[in-house]
């Protein structure tokens, strides 16, 4: 463990978020969030993600989206990431109306 390093603050973050989602989540956001004051170079992609989980968790969806594409912005492969972009989007999206009629739904005279 290195307590220099913006990884340890974003690992314990996570670690506390995970161990009482509930009641810490508070912390493990400030932990996290101290973890990208430290990064100069903004490459912490897996931070930007967790962000993004806990702020969706916590009903934050604007905030969520900004983390999650930030996390896509910085790793396009981070699957997780744009999986949870997709989700968003897609709870997001309006509801289709249900389509009524049709060849089988014709009524017989």
């Amino acid at each position: 463990l290195n307590p220099e390093e913006p990884e340890y603050y974003m690992y314990k973050g996570w670690a506390t978020y995970k161990s009482s989602p509930k009641t810490l989540a508070g912390d493990g956001r400030k932990l996290i969030e101290k973890a990208l004051a430290m990064d100069m170079k903004s490459s912490l992609d897996i931070a930007h993600y967790y962000l993004g989980v806990i702020n969706r968790v916590d009903g934050r969806v604007d905030e969520a989206r900004k983390h999650l594409k930030m996390a896509t912005d910085i790793n396009p492969d981070n699957a997780d990431a744009s999986r949870e972009l997709r989700q968003l989007a897609q709870r997001a999206a309006p509801a289709q109306p249900e389509k009524k009629g049709g060849f089988f739904s014709r009524k017989k005279k």
